[in-house]
């Protein structure tokens, strides 16, 4: 199948979830980099032979993600019934009436008042600023950019906690945080008592280690630390590749390029923080076998309560961009550093290239996926909020997220290409519209597979689900849903109510 130039989409485009500012300091996730530091130490080689050059040490295994959840066999198919599916209403839409009792979408809850009278900023630090001194020349070298002289700054955890609620009250309107909140409740990929906006600003405040900011040309370290502990180490360099990464490559500025596509802007974030990553710990096992540390002796983990407790999808998106993103740049690293040099010239397009690394390098970009609008459609008062890219990682999180994940570890790969459209009335109820195309036939027929048995499945909440071959329906409490399929595309159209399902199917469905 021939593939085409990635459409562009609109300002409204924005989904603020992945374009928050506070994102664009190029944090160090405590989890991820845990993660990814301790499969370093355990498969490291006891011997002091140097790695390979230009391979990253312990990648030759994939790292894992947090473990989905528990697979359960999808329920018998439901026979198709004597009479045919949803009947279609008239363009000219009466006001909806909902399903049943519609849910209302909550404005955020407010961030809680800070316990300083001023916000707090990071405090010089001697003793890391030596750090930074003594490891930056050699991170430099290693990774092959021009070293320079990167301020190291330190917050307490309580003090970071004050900063970055206000960080999010300034960074993160509430109405943004309302429409992300919309869409992944449609999506069941939160439960409407879940808060979105407090359930990010918990994560950050327990996960991040510490981040580059590049306004302040500054590196920020949060909580104490061991100077001689291998995760300081391990962080400082990681957050000292993005400092050199801002200076090379203009970091804000391939930002700005994608940011109206959040699929395309997930793919840039596993570049850089899967190039931080891998860095970062090939600096760290030189460092080990020069004997600047040990192995450390088993610890007890810190808490963490706020990612135990976060949305499966929430933590995925945590981990894509620095384990997805650094077995993506392992790939590129078979051409050497000079080849992750050359990613930052051609960006990977979506994030199936950086899930299928030989998709990138044969440059197959996404499909164009044509979408037409509701507006003119709908009742007045329903305006379109959002227009994006959904993209094949978030396709996988998607279907994970019910009860059948087994089938979508197979039924995401495959992806061509989509478009979505997020709709919301002045009362707050949401419709959701997309379009998917697939690369194969046989790609097309997995995801049909997976997304009805998602549906029966309860993936999208409780609810009652029909199958009829080629369309599919939901009704749930609240919300409805209907897929159709055609010979190259599938529709997924979830709303508050039924009437505007309906609507959208008669509009945008194939058949």
């Amino acid at each position: 199948m021939s593939r085409a130039e990635p459409r562009a989409f609109g300002a409204n485009a924005r989904g603020a979830l992945l374009k928050l500012r506070l994102l664009r300091r190029h944090l160090a996730w405590t989890a991820a980099l845990a993660l990814v530091l301790a499969a370093t130490l355990a498969c490291a080689p006891s011997d002091d032979a140097p790695p390979p050059a230009g391979t990253p040490a312990a990648v030759a295994t994939p790292i894992e993600t947090p473990p989905a959840a528990p697979t359960t066999q999808p329920a018998a198919e439901t026979p198709p019934p004597a009479s045919p599916p949803v009947e279609v209403p008239p363009a000219a839409a009466p006001e909806p009436t909902p399903v049943a009792a519609t849910p209302t979408v909550a404005a955020p809850t407010a961030t809680p008042t800070p316990a300083f009278t001023q916000q707090p900023t990071p405090r010089p630090s001697p003793e890391l600023a030596a750090l930074v001194a003594d490891l930056g020349p050699e991170v430099a070298a290693w990774r092959g950019l021009e070293a320079w002289d990167v301020p190291a700054a330190l917050m307490t955890q309580e003090e970071f906690a004050v900063w970055l609620a206000a960080e999010f009250e300034e960074e993160y309107p509430a109405d943004e945080a309302a429409i992300d909140q919309l869409e992944w409740e449609l999506l069941g990929l939160i439960r409407p008592d879940q808060d979105l906006y407090e359930l990010q600003l918990a994560l950050y405040s327990e996960q991040v280690a510490g981040f580059y900011d590049p306004d302040a040309e500054q590196m920020v370290v949060i909580g104490d630390h061991d100077l001689e502990s291998p995760f300081l180490i391990v962080t400082l360099a990681h957050e000292y590749v993005h400092a050199l990464q801002d200076r090379a490559f203009d970091l804000d500025a391939l930002e700005e390029s994608v940011k109206d596509n959040q699929d395309a802007s997930l793919a840039l974030r596993a570049l850089v923080e899967g190039d931080a990553t891998i860095a970062g710990l090939q600096y760290a096992e030189r460092a080990r076998r020069q004997g600047d540390f040990t192995r450390p002796p088993p610890a007890e983990p810190p808490p963490d309560d706020a990612l135990a407790q976060a949305p499966q999808a929430l933590q995925a998106l945590l981990f894509f961009p620095y384990v997805d993103g650094l077995a993506y740049v392992a790939s590129l690293l078979r051409g050497g550093w000079p080849a992750v040099d050359a990613a930052y010239a051609r960006l990977p397009a979506s994030t199936e290239q950086v899930l299928h690394p030989a998709k990138y390098a044969a440059n197959e970009a996404p499909l164009v996926v044509d979408l037409p609008s509701m507006i003119g459609q709908l009742p007045p008062g329903w305006s379109e909020v959002r227009r994006d890219v959904f993209g094949e990682f978030m396709v996988s999180v998607f279907l994970a997220g019910g009860s059948v994940p087994a089938l979508a570890a197979t039924a995401a790969p495959g992806w061509g290409g989509d478009a979505y459209a997020l709709y919301r009335n002045e009362q707050g109820h949401g419709l959701l519209t997309m379009k998917l195309r697939w690369d194969s036939d046989r790609d097309l027929d997995e995801f049909w597979t997976a997304l009805v048995a998602h549906l029966i499945a309860d993936g999208l909440g409780p609810g009652s689900a029909s199958d009829y071959g080629t369309t599919a329906q939901w009704l749930g409490n609240g919300r409805a849903a209907h897929a159709e399929r055609s010979e190259d595309s599938v529709v997924l159209i979830i709303g508050h109510t039924t009437i505007l399902v309906r609507l959208a199917a008669a509009v945008l469905a194939p058949g």
